[in-house]
């Protein structure tokens, strides 16, 4: 394997595919992934993830390494689908045991203490109570905030998950048909 019976440049391919390759690559599918959550974050508002999110995802794919980070991302994506289906279901099961307590008769009432109220207040009166009414129920006249659960508390954990898993994931998944 040294220069006398093999050339030099057998050595330095064998070099880059066994040891600089698979770390480059790495590296490379961190960045798209720090520059594809950043550009979808900033496309939709900022509504998806928070600033530091983009940062642990390729941090966590920079600790898990190449065909691992598949795995990562996958565990990742997957506990926040999850995480989102319950957080909707209770919410729902929420506003359906809230909508089947309330008859047209209590929403009648409601509306007319509500405007008979509103004739009493004066104009700061009005503006403080709207401006703390935040958090409503279902019924109230202002408009929802859009449901933001962040996949915050999932990267480090699955990071780590990852890494602890790593010989099972490579030995057992098609995963290490990827291994460079």
């Amino acid at each position: 394997m040294l220069p006398p019976y093999t050339s030099f440049s057998y050595i330095f391919h064998y070099s880059w595919q066994h040891y600089f390759f698979a770390p480059i690559v790495t590296i490379l599918f961190a960045l798209i992934i720090l520059w594809g959550i950043k550009k979808l974050n900033k496309k939709f508002n900022e509504t998806f993830f928070y600033d530091e999110e983009p940062y642990l995802a390729a941090l966590g794919i920079l600790a898990t390494g190449w065909p691992n980070c598949l795995f990562y991302l996958s565990l990742v994506l997957f506990l926040g689908m999850i995480s989102h289906c319950i957080v909707f279901l209770i919410n729902f099961l929420n506003y359906k045991r809230r909508r089947g307590e309330v008859t047209e008769k209590t929403v009648a009432q409601a509306e007319r203490a509500w405007f008979l109220n509103k004739a009493k207040k004066s104009e700061a009166e009005r503006e403080r109570s709207d401006l703390a009414g935040v958090g409503h129920s279902v019924f109230s006249k202002q408009p929802f905030e859009p449901l933001r659960l962040s996949l915050l508390y999932f990267w480090l954990p699955c990071a780590l998950l990852t890494l602890l898993l790593s010989d099972i994931i490579n030995k057992y998944l098609i995963i290490n048909q990827l291994v460079i």
